[in-house]
């Protein structure tokens, strides 16, 4: 299996799953009372960005019902965001969270976007915006 090294999204990922486990303990709460379904222990969610030292030779977690556990690994995956980062990887989550009755789809998001008008004259957008130079033109 392929395992991407670095990318943006999964370094930004991380450090958000650090910070909301650290500091938003309530959330992360009530977003386990709505994930449903179980590990697979695929072993990809600790694969992301970079390999787990904790991870045997056969992709098992050695510390998996262990107190040393890191409690981000303990809460993975937090929402929606976090099923995405592994299906970059080509594999889907064991996990689900049910869609909330008003929350948006990133298609819906895409369709209510304003469509952007094309310019009268071909050279319109390269008219420069500033008045000055407008009236000096004139």
């Amino acid at each position: 299996m392929n395992i991407r090294r670095f990318s943006m999204p999964l370094l930004l990922g991380k450090v958000r799953r650090f910070l909301m486990v650290r500091f938003r303990p309530n959330i992360i709460a009530q977003r386990a009372l709505l994930r449903q379904g179980e590990c697979h222990r695929c072993a990809i969610c600790c694969q992301l960005l970079y390999r787990c030292p904790m991870l045997s030779k056969d992709n098992l977690c050695m510390i998996y019902h262990s107190t040393l556990r890191p409690t981000v690994c303990q809460h993975f995956p937090l929402d929606h965001r976090d099923l995405n980062d592994v299906a970059r990887m080509g594999v889907g989550c064991g996990y689900v969270f049910p869609r909330q009755s008003g929350e948006r789809t990133a298609s819906q998001d895409l369709a209510n976007l304003p469509q952007r008008q094309k310019p009268s004259s071909p050279l319109g957008e390269l008219e420069p915006r500033c008045p000055s130079y407008r009236q000096q033109v004139s």
